[in-house]
């Protein structure tokens, strides 16, 4: 089956060894820099999915312009299926929405997702609030004066998205960059609420600095099973996630797709990814191609249809 496979692909890939493997080294870029959790990620997929291929992957981080930088130069790459690109659902299914014409996204062929995480809604530990309604609360009583920090346009469109849910309007207070300067001024008490990504959380509460209130996931996480859910807080239905997936270019030929795929979802099954999501707070949530953009295309239908009813365009702009 696999000389035949080979074969088949011989058109498409590069000079086969012996065994009817293609040995040139694989490229993976990253649309964010060195040291970020999903770069720590995709290391240690990059890892395992070297001998899942037989020939090295190198990771080359591109970060820039909402991920224009890396979209460019899976582009150049080609369709030889050499160049993977890691991708978070988000860049596939809510800047397209928010910022229309940075990319396009269907330039890119999602081939394997292989992590979902999520995040929480914190406060400081000595904080007034008890639970998540007596923020919503402190909100709906006194309208855009209950400062909560959102670091990045991701967070800002969920909080509008909270705020519908809940009926209750904060003040937001927006940050650019990594969530670090929100986090300070979070202990420092210029803000009563952030969102913050679970895994990091865990030694911030762990430590006793800061409250968990809810946790934006559709069930609890076992790795802070006593945190309830944003549904749990009387609010069913609202979650948000953020997958960490791998695609190739759109124009790669099918049956090669479809090889590549095999290998990513094997990798990404490897008792060693099951083994970093546990250790990192996340979830082990493997889906292959098709499953894959059914999801990113259903989320950007919801995405598209927030973004037309509630006129939050015009509060990104402010």
């Amino acid at each position: 089956m696999r000389a035949v496979a080979a074969t088949v692909l011989a058109p498409y890939i590069g000079t086969a060894d012996s065994q009817g493997r293609d040995n040139r080294p694989y490229r993976l870029i990253l649309s964010i820099g060195a040291g970020s959790g999903m770069d720590t990620l995709f290391r240690a997929y990059a890892k395992v999915l070297s001998e899942e291929l037989k020939a090295p992957v190198v990771v080359d981080n591109k970060p820039g312009a909402d991920g224009a930088i890396a979209f460019r130069e899976l582009a150049r790459a080609g369709t030889d299926g050499h160049t993977f690109m890691a991708v978070s659902d988000s860049m596939l299914n809510f800047l397209p929405v928010v910022k229309p014409g940075v990319y396009d996204p269907k330039s890119l062929r999602p081939i394997v997702n292989v992590t979902r995480s999520t995040s929480l809604i914190i406060t400081r530990a000595d904080a007034k609030y008890r639970n998540l309604e007596d923020l919503l609360n402190a909100a709906r009583q006194k309208p855009e004066t209950v400062p909560f920090g959102t670091y990045a346009l991701f967070y800002r469109i969920t909080l509008a998205r909270l705020e519908e849910a809940t009926k209750s309007k904060f003040k937001d207070i927006p940050y650019k960059g990594t969530p670090a300067n929100a986090l300070n001024d979070l202990l420092g008490g210029t803000l009563d609420a952030i969102f913050y990504e679970a895994g990091g959380a865990i030694p911030l509460i762990e430590s006793g600095r800061v409250k968990p209130l809810a946790i934006v996931s559709a069930e609890r996480s076992p790795s802070l099973p006593k945190v309830p859910t944003v549904a749990e807080s009387g609010y069913p239905g609202f979650s948000m996630y953020f997958l960490q997936g791998m695609g190739v270019h759109s124009g790669t030929p099918e049956p090669l797709v479809r090889q590549l795929e095999a290998a990513a979802v094997k990798a990404a099954r490897d008792p060693s990814i099951v083994e970093y999501a546990k250790q990192h707070a996340t979830e082990h949530y493997v889906m292959g191609a098709d499953a894959f953009e059914k999801y990113v295309d259903k989320d950007a239908a919801l995405y598209r249809d927030f973004v037309a009813r509630s006129g939050i365009m015009k509060r990104l702009s402010e």
